[in-house]
């Protein structure tokens, strides 16, 4: 099972996470946001931080 990131933890975030999670294809790691505080979390996973915290 691969890893995943979804950029964005408002509603369109929260809709992709239900999909992604239903075809159970892959792992979701957490999501990237720019306007959601890093470590908090959002429908049970952590806020990674913003795209500027990517590598």
């Amino acid at each position: 099972m691969e890893n995943i990131v979804i950029f964005g933890a408002s509603g369109h975030g929260s809709v992709v996470l239900d999909c992604i999670e239903k075809e159970s294809r892959y792992k979701v790691v957490g999501f990237i946001d720019s306007t959601k505080k890093k470590g908090s979390k959002q429908n049970g996973y952590e806020i990674l931080g913003t795209e500027y915290d990517l590598p």
